[in-house]
């Protein structure tokens, strides 16, 4: 049996059992799975309850999770031997915990709590409470930091602190906890996203440590790899239901140039083409609001994304430049149209200049093609005007 597995089962079985010496009944801790683990809706991913065995081990039944209860989750109630861990896992040792935790004042000491010496003192405390039982002791840590803490301040910190190479040990063994706690409570992808407060419509979610710890937990949710499919669906279900698509397309652009967010952005921008492929390029420019942008359009990341689109279904860069400009000659006619091509192509970067350029030869080349005079719908005389008829001219004789 995979060893993630065998992790996950004890995680369960010690959180369950310490919930339950705690105040907590073993039915409120058990999984229930009556909608898809992504949401309240979306495609049907038909669960199980979990069978569990016993197997000996010195003479004791001692309880095994079944190979197939990564798809199934963890029935608590159905756990033979549960009396034998229950009397080693007593309410005194939760109890102990959580006076030591208030008697060190660590409620009030959230900020680098992890490297806190009287948290270190604590957590080595704990530990030795159960020494033979490591996930126990991780479990009663959780539960005490959670009724002390909140489980919502809790994931921020723990969140941000698997990301600090000191804390990254600790954070992760109790977070591992509070994600199986989240589980067998049946949480879902939007729950967790609210939880990480990743539902405050915010410039980029990406950027967060809370969103990374959001995907890890929508993998654990299904203890699989972080690959395409019922991921990503679970992703996508989490951001629709707080961001639009303008929304996700700016900050998808900006988190792919951060190595640290490049991979889960990349994963969302490819999801929303594919959503968008049953769309026209006019449709998806109205979804981003690009038909209200102004003659600063070429700075928005929701143009770039939308170019990004488009490119993906044209063969060649002029056929790319043709489709674009026939939209932008919809949206801003002509004239201003040529005048916002020739003021971006003088500010924009070298890589941005070069899309400029390609747009601008695609309307002088239909102007050519169709015998426009430019004089007729730039009739002012100002300097721009002046440029743009100069460079039109000699591209006319080129």
């Amino acid at each position: 049996m995979p060893a993630r597995f065998c992790g996950a089962g004890k995680l369960l079985v010690a959180l369950a059992f310490l919930a339950c010496v705690s105040g907590v009944s073993a039915t409120n801790t058990a999984i229930v799975h009556t909608a898809p683990w992504y949401g309240l809706h979306g495609p049907d991913q038909a669960h199980d309850q979990t069978k569990l065995t016993t197997r000996p081990s010195g003479g004791h039944s001692r309880p095994v999770v079944d190979e197939n209860d990564e798809e199934r989750g963890i029935g608590i109630g159905d756990i033979p031997g549960a009396a034998q861990l229950i009397y080693k896992m007593t309410s005194d040792k939760q109890k102990a915990a959580n006076r030591l935790f208030q008697h060190f004042n660590l409620g009030n000491k959230a900020s680098n709590m992890f490297t806190n010496a009287k948290f270190l003192e604590w957590k080595k405390t704990v530990a030795m409470s159960f020494k033979t039982n490591p996930e126990a002791a991780n479990a009663a840590m959780y539960l005490t930091m959670k009724s002390q803490l909140g489980d919502e301040s809790l994931a921020k910190m723990l969140a941000t602190e698997r990301e600090v190479s000191a804390t990254a040990s600790t954070a992760k063994e109790l977070q591992a906890v509070q994600f199986a706690h989240w589980i067998s409570s049946d949480v879902r992808a939007d729950g967790a996203f609210k939880l990480f407060k990743l539902d405050r419509g915010e410039d980029n979610i990406f950027a967060r440590p809370e969103f990374r710890s959001w995907i890890s937990f929508l993998i654990r949710r299904k203890d699989e790899s972080p690959v395409d499919g019922l991921l990503t669906t679970a992703m996508m279900y989490g951001l629709h239901a707080h961001y639009s698509d303008e929304a996700l397309a700016k900050m998808t652009f900006a988190a792919k140039e951060v190595p640290r967010s490049s991979n889960a952005a990349t994963k969302v921008q490819n999801a929303l083409f594919s959503e968008w492929t049953s769309k026209t390029e006019v449709d998806v420019f109205k979804l981003l609001k690009l038909d209200k942008a102004g003659d600063d359009i070429f700075q928005s990341p929701t143009f770039s994304t939308w170019v990004l689109y488009l490119r993906e279904l044209e063969r060649t860069d002029d056929d790319l430049a043709v489709k674009i400009i026939a939209v932008l000659r919809e949206r801003f006619g002509e004239g201003d149209l040529a005048k916002m091509l020739y003021t971006a192509k003088q500010d924009a970067p070298f890589a941005d200049k070069l899309v400029i350029s390609n747009l601008q030869k695609a309307q002088f080349t239909r102007w050519r093609e169709q015998g426009k005079n430019p004089a007729r719908f730039l009739p002012d005389a100002d300097p721009t005007t002046v440029a743009i008829v100069k460079s039109y001219r000699d591209f006319y004789h080129s």
